[in-house]
């Protein structure tokens, strides 16, 4: 009996052994469960669900890219590649663009795409999904050159960091010393990257810039071509002119119109001018009756038609450095013609002012030039200033989405000035709206030619309500800039909305403001301004 007992005992422990043990290891289950739920597993064992949204690490490609060159992106995760789509102008995957999947650090997390992409500015606008079915949109601004003669790019940089006019300007390392001897040796479809330095040019001598059909200008480039920051590293074209009074007499006591940069008949679109500051400044020692001749103008044009593009680029009407002259103006156009005479976009443009003149930031005059979204001042003339002065013959300019601003101060100040040359009839621009008119005595000085009288706008419902022309959406508040003493013309977020989201959409023509962000139409709030569909106004989007 006694053996019995034992056994029995000894089987009745095996057994509590076993149910204790099958206790843990179920405890034990439970949580390793619960652990692996914290490790990205529910509590029934399951992986966790993958909801985040991939990101771009990379992309291979410069602003600006040869035709033929390849376009590498990399994501920070595996991407599914049955669900790319991809578009770079009229080109898509399968009609004119290649794509081609690899592993950087993760199985298909990197696109190369290839193709002969189209000249001009371009948006590469990429849609995938990762492995879990999560969704991305990526979009890359990009100008497309192609190249003539085997050469895409020619290089400035100043004589001071390398530069040399007898080198060929092909590369970082043999580039030219001036802009001028790289466009007289670019053709149609190349581009000039400068670097950061200032250029000095002389009209009096003709060795200011002329544009060139078809040749582009980019300025900002370091020293090494390897980064493009046009606010930072500045390329200035600086007009140095000088004159005396047999430069006055050898004219016929006409007047003398200085200019940094000069556009002419034959110039398109493709044509562009980016990422600079251009000035212009005269030196002379005349007397008062003799320097009411000389005008210092920054961008300038008279004559034939031309239409090429101004844009990201600060122009000054003009810097004080001996002497006073009549006038200084940032730009001026007058061709009288009906054809698109330039187009300006994402400018900071100032009028300037030398000591005795009259600044003035845009001058047009029987043109159709088209500015949009542009900061325009009337600068600092010590006998008045005009932000946009419209002479001349029927005006066909356009205004859209412009900060106009002034200096209210003891001279005249004018946001806009119709006026007249030798009689001519009525100038008032071809369209004008959505436009803010801030700082002036006057908003708008509208000319009547049939009575030869002025009247003098101080309200912005009473310009709204002209109806010689297209008026309509342009507003009067303080855009709130950041620091407009020191020329940050940035909106802040204490800004008027009707200023932050009063503007027109004109993505059809660009979608990029002064600083590389692309513009929204999102209204987050709710200007008052007609037909505002969210663009900021002035060169520097704000959402």
């Amino acid at each position: 009996m006694n053996k019995q007992k034992t056994i029995r005992f000894l089987i009745m422990m095996i057994l509590n052994i076993a149910i204790l043990n099958g206790v843990a290891c179920f405890n034990n289950s439970t949580n390793n469960n619960g652990n692996n739920g914290n490790n990205g597993n529910n509590g029934n064992g399951s992986t966790k669900e993958d909801t985040s949204t991939p990101q771009v690490l990379s992309s291979s490609s410069e602003v600006f890219i040869v035709s033929d060159e390849a376009i590498v992106i990399t994501f920070d995760e595996s991407m599914d590649p049955s669900t790319l789509t991809a578009f770079i102008g009229d080109l898509s995957i399968g009609s004119g663009l290649t794509v081609v999947w690899s592993t950087t650090n993760t199985e298909n997390d990197t696109l190369t795409i290839t193709g002969n992409f189209p000249s001009g500015d371009q948006t590469l606008i990429v849609n995938a999904e990762d492995t879990a079915g999560n969704a991305v949109s990526y979009s890359q601004q990009n100008t497309v050159f192609t190249p003539v003669n085997g050469t895409a790019f020619y290089y400035v940089k100043t004589a001071a960091d390398g530069g040399d006019d007898l080198n060929d300007g092909k590369t970082p390392d043999t580039a030219k010393a001036t802009i001028k001897n790289a466009i007289l040796n670019a053709s149609a479809g190349n581009a000039i990257l400068v670097a950061q330095g200032v250029y000095e040019v002389n009209s009096s001598r003709l060795t200011h810039v002329k544009l060139k059909e078809g040749v582009s200008l980019y300025g900002g480039y370091s020293i090494d071509f390897s980064v493009r920051d046009y606010k930072n590293n500045i390329s200035k074209i600086l007009d140095t002119a000088s004159i005396d009074i047999n430069d006055i007499r050898t004219n016929n006591n006409a007047y003398i119109r200085f200019r940094a940069v000069e556009f002419t008949a034959g110039l398109t679109n493709a044509t562009v001018v980016d990422g600079f500051t251009i000035s212009g400044t005269v030196t002379h020692g005349l007397s008062s009756q003799d320097y009411a001749k000389v005008g210092v103008f920054s961008v300038f044009s008279l004559g034939p038609s031309a239409a090429p593009v101004f844009q990201n680029n600060i122009i000054y009407g003009g810097e004080n450095r001996a002497g006073t002259v009549k006038e200084t103006y940032a730009v001026y156009i007058v061709n009288n013609q009906s054809e698109i005479s330039g187009i300006f976009r994402n400018n900071i443009i100032h009028g300037g002012g030398v000591n005795g003149s009259s600044s003035n930031g845009i001058t047009v005059g029987g043109t159709k030039t088209l500015f949009y979204n542009n900061l325009i001042h009337g600068g600092a003339g010590t006998k008045s200033n005009i932000a946009v002065n419209s002479i001349t013959g029927v005006n066909l300019a356009t205004f859209t989405n412009n900060n106009i601003v002034g200096i209210s101060a003891t001279v005249s100040s004018y946001c806009v000035q119709e006026g007249t040359e030798n009689g001519s009839t009525f100038s008032n621009p071809l369209e004008f709206t959505n436009n803010n008119l801030f700082g002036c005595d006057v908003l708008y000085s509208d000319y009547t030619y049939s009575g030869n009288y002025y009247t003098d706008y101080t309200a912005i419902v009473d310009v709204n309500a002209m109806a010689d022309t297209i008026f309509s959406g342009n507003i009067s508040e303080d855009p709130g800039f950041v620091d407009a003493v020191t020329g940050d013309y940035r909106l802040q977020a204490t800004s008027p909305v009707n200023v932050r989201e009063g503007g027109l959409d004109l993505s059809a023509v660009f979608a990029i403001d002064y600083d590389g962000n692309f513009r929204s139409s999102i209204l987050n709030g709710s200007p008052t301004n007609a037909n505002a569909t969210g663009w900021s106004i002035g060169p520097f989007e704000l959402d």
